[in-house]
C-alpha cells in the first residue's frame, strides 16, 4: 500500500503501469492502463495487488526403471523413502508421487531391491524439491538373470573287504 504523485504532467492521456510485482501477486484491472490528466486538476487511479501466500512445498515424482528379461525382475518391487521417514511401495517399472514435501534438499532411497538386481548410481540421492513445483526422479536398476542351473556333487563310500568290493563300481542316475 503506498501513494505516488507525479507533479507538472502535461495535460492529456498518460499510460500508467505497475511493474516489479512480485510472482505470488496479481495486479489487478489494466497493467498498464490509460489516464487522462487534466489540466489545473488532479487525476487519481489505483492499482489493486492481490497476493497469495509463498509456497513452502513441493512436489517429488519417483520413477523406476528396470532392465533385464522378465524373469529376472524383482517379484514384488521396491520401496521409495524420503528423508528415512516416508515410504512408498513402487513397481520395478512404476511411478509414485509424495506429495506436500518441504522445499529443498530431500534424500530419496530405494529399497528392497532383489539380490540379482542394481541400482545404478547414487542410491541415495539428494533430490531438491521446489516450492509449488514438482520435481521428478528416476532409479535405474539392472537385474542380471538368476541362475537356473547348478552343481550336484555325488560321492560313494563303501565298506568290507577289498575281494568283496564291487568291482566294476556303480552308476549314478540324477
Amino acid at each position: 500500500g503506498g501513494t505516488v504523485t507525479f507533479f507538472d504532467l502535461p495535460a492529456g492521456t498518460r499510460s500508467v503501469q505497475l511493474t516489479g510485482v512480485a510472482a505470488n501477486c496479481t495486479v489487478g484491472g489494466a497493467n498498464p492502463r490509460n489516464v487522462n490528466v487534466p489540466a489545473c486538476s488532479t487525476a487519481t487511479t489505483t492499482f489493486n495487488v492481490t497476493c497469495t501466500a509463498i509456497p513452502t512445498t513441493g512436489d517429488l515424482v519417483v520413477n523406476t526403471a528396470t532392465t533385464g528379461n522378465a524373469a529376472d525382475l524383482d517379484p514384488d518391487g521396491y520401496l521409495v523413502t524420503v528423508d528415512g521417514t516416508q515410504n512408498q511401495p513402487i513397481a520395478t517399472n512404476g511411478t509414485v508421487t509424495f506429495v506436500g514435501l518441504p522445499a529443498g534438499g530431500r534424500q530419496v532411497q530405494l529399497t528392497g531391491v532383489a539380490a540379482n538386481c542394481a541400482v545404478t548410481a547414487p542410491n541415495p540421492r539428494t533430490v531438491n524439491v521446489p516450492a509449488g513445483g514438482t520435481q521428478t526422479t528416476t532409479f535405474n536398476v539392472n537385474c542380471a538373470p538368476i541362475a537356473t542351473t547348478g552343481d550336484l556333487v555325488v560321492n560313494t563310500a563303501t565298506t568290507g573287504n577289498a575281494a568283496d568290493l564291487d568291482p566294476d563300481g556303480y552308476l549314478v542316475t540324477v
